[in-house]
């Protein structure tokens, strides 16, 4: 078997790389076809060190990346107990690529994970908090589509999951007032500003903007966001958090920040900005991201796919451990978490639809060996994980 243990790491290293042609990738199946090296496969699923695929190669390929996840809505439900992983989940269907990755294997009868008989939670809303200059206060989940208010020149309207501020050109050069928006755990929604900057809010974030941009764009954000700003060679946008200053002219990137991480994380897709932390500054191209952690600021090239991922309905675990799935879950989702016993150290890579029920998605986090179950008081009780055999 060493001669296809060899075949195999390096076919399928080059799967992640993103380097397996045409050819390769048909022999590659075909390698598979034979019974032996699909027993070799099963025998190695058994044990957890390998991780099932259902249905496909996955194309890691950006260009194709959206393409694959739709896909994964309609794929059949399969899968296996898993440690490290890439995932692609959509509904209670999994397709997984293992570490090292490698094509597809189709074991059968795939027990569900067990949950715990209680009444289930769905996933995350549109839902926000809007609250204007003046104290007025507006739940945007029950309020009604169309005008919401108007200050000074500026009319605030709501369409669907979000919330809009449409300014005439010509505006005064003092910004009037700030309004806030809160997007609390369990919900998610987006706000396009007086400057046609598009803002998504992920679960659990705040931001701070003035109802009319002056000489400048300065908004301040708690949480997480994706930003499409509008390119304005006269008015910087400035995005604040608690310990970093981003300056933009017009670009996309994702701001990091929630309050109860050690770290920051300010990443850019496209266009560039500048990000300031304490005395330090870093200049940022498209798939560069600075982390701002106790005061220092660094330097990381991020995987964007997993950057992105909220975005696109995912959740995108990379060498993540327990407690940090854990709190992504818990903002999703608006539920507490309780551990019991000693937390695992495994990490763990995995992408799951963030379109699934609570007990499903533990149901997955079940096959990875993370024991989590849900109580009758919207607690997920975290277990220590179950012996490997």
């Amino acid at each position: 078997m060493t001669g296809d243990n060899q075949f195999r790491e390096i076919l399928l290293k080059k799967l992640l790389d993103k380097e397996l042609s045409e050819s390769e990738e048909k022999q590659l199946e075909l390698w598979l076809v034979d019974p032996s090296n699909k027993a070799f496969f099963e025998s190695q699923l058994q044990s957890g060190k390998l991780f099932a695929v259902a249905g496909q190669v996955i194309d890691l390929n950006e260009a194709r990346l959206d393409q694959k996840m739709s896909e994964a809505f309609y794929a059949k439900p399969e899968g296996r107990p898993v440690r490290r992983i890439v995932a692609y989940v959509a509904a209670a269907s999994i397709i997984l690529v293992i570490g090292l990755a490698y094509p597809w294997i189709r074991p059968a009868n795939t027990p569900r994970a067990q949950v715990a008989k209680t009444t289930d939670i769905l996933p995350a809303t549109n839902r926000a908090r809007l609250k204007l200059s003046n104290g007025s206060i507006f739940y945007l989940d029950s309020t009604r589509n169309g005008k919401i208010a108007t200050q000074g020149e500026v009319t605030i309207t709501k369409s669907g999951q979000e919330l809009a501020y449409v300014a005439p050109k010509e505006l005064p050069l003092e910004p009037a007032g700030i309004n806030e928006l809160s997007v609390p755990k369990g919900a998610v929604f987006q706000i396009r500003l007086p400057d046609g900057t598009r803002v998504w809010l992920n679960s659990a974030s705040d931001i701070s903007y003035p109802v009319a941009f002056g000489s400048e764009r300065r908004i301040m954000i708690n949480g997480e966001a994706f930003l499409d700003v509008v390119k304005d060679d006269n008015k910087p946008f400035i995005v604040e958090t608690a310990h970093s200053t981003t300056r933009v002219l017009g670009t996309t990137f994702d701001v990091n920040a929630y309050s109860e991480d050690s770290v920051e994380m300010i990443t850019v897709i496209s266009g560039a900005v500048s990000v300031a932390s304490s005395g330090r500054s870093l200049t940022l191209h498209p798939s560069d991201q600075a982390l701002e952690r106790q005061d220092n600021l660094t330097l990381q090239h991020p995987n964007i796919q997993a950057i992105t991922a909220w975005r696109r309905g995912f959740f995108y675990f990379q060498d993540a451990d327990v407690p940090s799935i854990m709190r992504q879950i818990s903002r999703f989702y608006d539920v507490a978490v309780r551990y019991e016993g000693r937390t695992s150290t495994e990490t763990y890579d995995g992408l799951i639809s963030r379109d699934l029920k609570l007990t499903d998605a533990l149901s997955i986090l079940n096959r990875l060996n993370i024991k989590a179950t849900l109580s009758g008081d919207k607690t997920i009780i975290v277990a220590p994980e179950s012996p490997q055999k």
